[in-house]
């Protein structure tokens, strides 16, 4: 996540939310980017982020919105043969 810079800002608290959900994850960012993990694929998901100034905190920016990528289809194969005279364990 990306956002521009606000005057006097000493940091920035942002939260966001699977699309449609109530509760809200939220962290204290000293950057102008966060990165999130342990998302789920395929599924959107709703941010908004404010600033942290020393009189206080503004007012979080409008909401925007993000959708992680599929995982990829992995179809693992594995081969077992008879074990020949030469095999070795």
């Amino acid at each position: 996540l990306n956002w521009s810079a606000t005057a006097g800002a000493q940091s920035y608290e942002l939260w966001y939310r699977r699309a449609g959900e109530t509760t809200t994850t939220t962290t204290s960012v000293s950057t102008l980017s966060h990165t999130l993990s342990n998302l789920t694929p395929s599924t959107s998901y709703e941010w908004a982020v404010r600033s942290v100034c020393a009189s206080g905190t503004s007012a979080y920016s409008a909401v925007s919105s993000f959708r992680t990528n599929a995982l990829p289809n992995v179809n693992p194969r594995i081969t077992i043969t008879s074990p020949t005279s030469n095999s070795s364990f």
